[in-house]
This record gives C-alpha cells, sequence and structure tokens, in this order.
C-alpha cells in the first residue's frame, strides 16, 4: 500500500511544473491586493517602504520516504503598487502548479 501511495505522488508531482506555476501567478498580475489576500490567504510577512509593499507566502513540507527526507519549500512574493500586483517573484524547490 505505501509503494502504491508513493507512485502515486511521484505520478501527480510530475504534472507540477514551474511553467504553470508562473502562469499561474502571471493570472494575478493586476489583481487588487485585497483580491490577492481573498484568493491565498494571509501573507507570511509583509514589507512597506513608500513606493511599494511586498507580501509574501511561504510553504514547506517535510516528507521521508524510502530514499531518505526532504523539505520540499517555496517562497512566493508579489509587489503591489498603487494597491495593484504589479510583479512577482518564487524560489524554492518545489514551486509548481498543476
Amino acid at each position: 500500500m505505501k509503494k502504491i501511495v508513493l507512485l502515486l505522488m511521484l505520478i501527480l508531482s510530475g504534472c507540477c511544473t514551474a511553467e504553470k506555476y508562473k502562469q499561474h501567478l502571471n493570472s494575478m498580475l493586476g489583481m487588487s491586493e485585497n483580491e490577492l489576500i481573498e484568493r491565498l490567504g494571509n501573507p507570511s510577512s509583509v514589507y512597506d517602504t513608500p513606493q511599494k509593499r511586498s507580501l509574501e507566502y511561504n510553504t514547506s513540507n517535510f516528507v521521508c520516504g524510502e530514499y531518505g527526507c526532504n523539505t520540499w519549500w517555496c517562497s512566493t512574493q508579489f509587489m503591489i503598487r498603487r494597491g495593484r500586483v504589479d510583479r512577482w517573484s518564487f524560489k524554492g524547490n518545489k514551486c509548481c502548479s498543476f
């Protein structure tokens, strides 16, 4: 049973790509800050400067399997200018979307 679950996880994770994640993030460009928060929830952190605001979302997952343990993580940052998503950036080893 464990092998079936692991195999299913590997198959599904193969469909999750950074390119699809970029498309997902691009769909949020121009969205209001309130709409972004309604969609993604409260950010992990907020940074304000006189010209812009940065909303950062962090996720991580510690997974152990037959071949050892790994931490999957993603940090996504949205730059807000004039109340709207102006640009985004991300880093991590599991920034992907289906």
